[in-house]
């Protein structure tokens, strides 16, 4: 569900958003620094050297602290690994979340209105042990396991108010945010591959510019190509150019699913593509941490 979203809880779910929401920003917070740190480094490069000794050796002391930060920056973002933190968490809260679903629909486990809160709590429970986010869990404060008063409302409605609720509530939200961000995904791959290519060509060009002599003999080139690949590595961390296609199959999948669901009155039927439906959120978010994995 996005940020943001009109229906609150269950507050396991609000916490371990919150949790996946501030490694996220501290992640690309320390990566956004050290992109700039470094092409920083390399516009001192690019400087000729001086030809009073002390502006030199200023120069050089300058660009060997950056690089010490630089590590500095490094070596904490990998003992902080701020990246298990966003993805375990984020998995954490839209496991929660889809079983929040299922129980409204009372799908199994669910289906029993004696022992169903019972079920659900012990559920998230499990999740819990299963999912390590021990280095992560101080972030945001602790909250009961509940749950949440409009997952009761809902499951108590008939069969069409709770269908009517279901689409615009889970699929339309999910639908809106998938191919909200497929579209943000492409717009942004694009730009930052031609913002790359478009310094790359920059570089070359410079580079001719001091070859005939008409340029000072500076190091335009080493300079542009590290805020280039500074971007390729940018691109790589947002995972732009694969999101914008897995994004985008999904909030396909989602649409059809909304088609078949405007065509089912049964609630049996209903209750089955229901569990069709939150098996294919949560096959996405289980991809998203499986491709994770290849990084940490």
């Amino acid at each position: 569900m996005k940020e943001g979203q009109e229906l609150k809880g269950p507050n396991s779910y609000e916490r371990y958003d919150k949790i996946a929401i501030v490694c996220q920003k501290n992640y690309f917070r320390l990566f956004k620094l050290q992109i700039f740190l470094l092409s920083f480094i390399a516009f001192l490069s690019l400087l000729p050297a001086f030809s009073e000794t002390g502006i030199d050796t200023i120069k050089h002391s300058i660009e060997l602290i950056l690089i010490i930060v630089v590590l500095s920056i490094m070596t904490w973002q990998y003992n902080a690994n701020y990246t298990k933190g966003w993805e375990n968490a984020r998995y954490l809260a839209e496991s929660i979340l889809s079983n929040a679903w299922l129980f409204v629909w009372r799908c199994e486990p669910f289906n029993d209105d004696q022992n169903a809160s019972i079920k659900f709590i012990d559920l998230i429970e499990n999740l819990e042990t299963q999912i390590d986010l021990k280095q992560f869990i101080s972030l945001v404060p602790s909250t009961k396991n509940g749950i949440a008063n409009w997952m009761f409302d809902f499951r108590a409605s008939d069969v069409a108010t709770k269908k009517s609720k279901y689409m615009r509530y889970r699929l339309d939200d999910q639908i809106d945010w998938y191919s909200t961000k497929a579209s943000f995904n492409q717009r942004r791959s694009t730009l930052w591959f031609i913002a790359g290519l478009a310094l790359m060509v920059i570089g070359a060009i410079f580079t001719i510019g001091i070859i005939i002599e008409i340029l000072p003999n500076w190091s335009f080139l080493g300079f542009f190509t590290t805020v280039s690949v500074s971007i390729s590595s940018w691109i790589q961390a947002r995972r732009n150019d694969e999101l914008k296609i897995t994004y985008g199959v999904t909030a396909q999948e989602l649409i059809r699913f909304k088609d078949k669901m405007n065509l089912i009155p049964a609630e049996d039927e209903l209750v089955k593509l229901v569990e069709n439906i939150e098996n294919a959120i949560s096959r996405e978010h289980k991809l998203w941490l499986t491709r994770l994995m290849r990084f940490i």
